[in-house]
């Protein structure tokens, strides 16, 4: 349904702009002509400055097309970057609440112990999912209208990430078998909001966890990074996984809103908010991200974070070095 859809708005968005190309070439055309003819043909002051004028007003009027056309290419753009989402937001919420109504009408035809455990735990497992659609929705929102600014607090830098462990770990079964985490020893404390970091975590956590395969292995690293002139120093947080990869001509934008590399990926789900809410918070921090990838080899997802206000740890704020 999104492909016929697009299709069709792409076909409209080219006729617009067929219009205002013959409704304005033509006249443009004609009135370019006009001061040209007055220029060559006739000498008489009056005829000069008219000729003039009419060729400044043509350029003015091409000029002003030509702005015409970027804009109405950008909101084209923009426009079915939105459709887009509105689809896939349609599709996700459909997904798990035709599963919750599917398994309802399965306990109500006949309930067993064993048919109650599955139904509910289908129905949990369907609730979970459209929640994180929810949530990624009305924090996207919140991002955008900028109804809410981040709450810097002195915080030991490793515990953005325990939390984002702790919490992959109660949505995805069985993830200590395949989540690897090597998180810096006494690492430092300095000033960052550390729900909207773990959110920003996650949401790259679960990108990976979509984009990997049976044999998936995940990894989430924390580290010091100093840059080469020995000034600049940052907190690291990476994200990596053995996936598909992806191809080099999506990277410049896989971190915008409503974006998808459909037709090179598996169908994951999604609505191409993550990366974008992400990357939000990251520039909120004064940070930023970017990824590493190879297709066939896998992805690295990349948090730098300047350090600002840092402070020694104290005991109670050092880190650990373990797997899952």
């Amino acid at each position: 349904m999104q492909e016929p859809l697009l299709a069709r708005l792409s076909q409209f968005y080219r006729r617009t702009q067929a219009v205002l190309v013959l409704a304005i070439l033509f006249p443009t055309v004609f009135t370019t002509a006009v001061g040209i003819v007055s220029l060559a043909l006739y000498s008489e002051v009056k005829d000069i400055i008219f000729g003039v004028l009419t060729i400044t007003f043509a350029i003015g009027i091409t000029l002003g097309f030509i702005i015409v056309v970027l804009l109405t290419k950008k909101s084209q753009e923009l426009a079915l970057k939105q459709t887009l989402f509105l689809a896939n937001v349609s599709h996700e919420l459909r997904s798990p609440l035709t599963a919750i109504k599917m398994y309802a009408q399965t306990m109500e035809r006949g309930r067993t112990p064993e048919n109650t455990d599955l139904c509910v735990q289908q129905i949990l497992s369907a609730t979970d999912r459209l929640d994180r659609l929810i949530q990624q929705i009305l924090e996207w929102k919140r991002i955008t209208n900028k109804s809410e600014s981040i709450q810097p607090r002195l915080c030991n830098a490793n515990l953005p990430a325990q939390d984002t462990v702790d919490h992959f770990l109660s949505t995805h079964p069985n993830a200590d078998e395949y989540l690897t985490i090597d998180f810096m020893v006494e690492p430092p404390e300095f000033e960052l909001d550390r729900d909207s970091l773990e959110r920003a975590l996650y949401n790259l956590l679960d990108n990976a966890f979509k984009y990997t395969g049976e044999n998936r292995a995940i990894g989430l690293t924390t580290r010091m990074v100093t840059e080469a002139t020995k000034v600049d120093r940052f907190f690291e947080y990476r994200v990596s996984d053995n996936g598909q990869g992806i191809p080099s001509e999506h990277l410049a934008h896989i971190f915008d809103v409503f974006y998808r590399a459909e037709g090179t990926l598996t169908g994951a789900s999604g609505v191409g908010l993550g990366l974008g809410i992400a990357r939000s918070i990251v520039v909120s921090h004064g940070g930023s991200i970017f990824v590493e990838s190879e297709v066939d080899r896998g992805s690295c997802f990349i948090i730098r974070i300047p350090l600002t206000h840092t402070k020694k740890n104290n005991e109670n704020g050092k880190g650990t070095k373990k797997s899952t």
